[in-house]
């Protein structure tokens, strides 16, 4: 059931999955074929609960969803400043300009995320070290549009880049 799951997601798209399968599973509309009930492009068996097959869909969908957050959020982190903008505390901002150009740069290069310090597989976190001080450099998901009008909202779909404007602080691990 899992690929034939990912076939309905590569055909409607992230944005009208779930809502697809929900329309298509609230109606009933079924048909028997040799024993099996077809719902749509759903193969089930004939006692199958339409929650589980939304439950279903829903945890095919999360892997691809966290992946693209995580691929955002390398591309931002990396540089990519149509994704958002980076912003710096002032015990960072005071450094010298060679440290604060080492710093970014090991930001900019970290890809040691682990299971212990990226939980999520969002990669929003990253930890470095310069000169005996740890940094950390954490994004923040907010609504594109609410924050050019200043407004502080969340973002109810950081992996859709046109809805989701980041934020990445870079701090000293002591100001966290």
């Amino acid at each position: 059931m899992k690929q034939t799951l990912e076939k309905l997601w590569e055909q409607h798209g992230e944005d009208h999955f779930i809502e697809v399968l929900s329309d298509f599973l609230t109606e009933k509309q079924s048909v028997t074929i040799e024993g099996t009930s077809c719902w749509t492009l759903l193969k089930v068996p004939p006692e199958f609960d339409p929650d589980n097959v939304i439950e279903a869909a829903y945890s095919c969908r999360k892997p691809k969803l966290k992946m693209s957050i995580a691929e955002l959020n390398d591309r931002f982190r990396q540089g990519d400043t149509s994704l958002g903008i980076t912003c710096m505390t002032r015990n960072v901002q005071a450094l010298p300009v060679n440290k604060l150009a080492q710093l970014i740069k090991l930001v900019r290069s970290f890809d040691k995320f682990t299971s212990n310090n990226d939980p999520y597989n969002e990669h929003d976190l990253a930890v470095v070290e310069l000169d005996g001080i740890r940094y950390f450099y954490k994004i923040d998901y907010y609504d594109r549009e609410a924050f050019r009008k200043g407004q502080d909202l969340g973002s109810d779909d950081p992996s859709n880049p046109d809805k989701t404007w980041r934020v990445g602080l870079l701090m000293c691990a002591d100001e966290y």
